[in-house]
């Protein structure tokens, strides 16, 4: 690896945590447009690049974003969390029995 490919990939790197953490753009967003630059760089070619996508596990993640992110959309997510945990202002003593049920259960 030569001294730019280092660099190059190591301020991308570093770029893309900063981005990460202060939350400025979405995280599919920022990781993939450093996936791109790392391709238009020079650094990785096409076939690494989309390598990671026939990854079945990076398949199974990319699902279950998917189906959590139609979850919120459909607020299904809150009327679970309602159900399981109670309405705000519960004790704490009932809500921990309303969640211990359930994953008892499980």
């Amino acid at each position: 690896m030569s001294s730019f490919e280092f660099w190059y990939t190591a301020i991308l790197i570093f770029a893309m945590t900063v981005a990460l953490i202060k939350e400025l753009f979405k995280p599919e967003i920022t990781v993939f447009s450093v996936l791109i630059l790392l391709l238009l760089g020079g650094v990785i070619d096409e076939k690494e690049a989309f390598s990671g996508f026939s990854n079945s596990g990076i398949l199974t993640v990319m699902f279950l974003f998917i189906v959590a992110g139609a979850m919120q959309q459909t607020g299904i997510l809150n009327r679970i969390g309602t159900v399981l945990l109670g309405r705000q202002g519960s004790s704490t003593s009932n809500t921990l029995l309303r969640l211990m049920v359930p994953v008892a259960s499980l």
